[in-house]
């Protein structure tokens, strides 16, 4: 189940996304961050028990956030997932 929602949360913010111009080149552009985003989605999801994938995962969703990427409502849905998944709990 969790493969499903992940796949479909990526697959709405690669469409949502916009495609910013940086001015700092040290800055991700949306591009790389949803990119980043994505991978760590799916690491995730193969390793839903990893605490390490759900970190890394937690990382990139956030980053991918806080730059503005998402086009439209989806952001506050974005952010509440992130903020109910407690990594925590898991193995390594």
């Amino acid at each position: 189940m969790k493969k499903i929602i992940f796949s479909l949360v990526i697959v709405g913010l690669m469409f949502a996304s916009s495609c910013k111009k940086d001015e700092d080149n040290d800055v991700l552009s949306c591009t790389e961050l949803t990119a980043e985003f994505s991978a760590a989605t799916q690491l995730f999801a193969d390793n839903p028990e990893d605490a390490g994938a759900c970190l890394d995962y937690k990382t990139a969703a956030q980053a991918y956030l806080d730059a503005e990427c998402i086009i439209g409502g989806n952001a506050a849905t974005l952010q509440a997932s992130v903020d109910s998944i407690d990594c925590s709990n898991l193995g390594g």
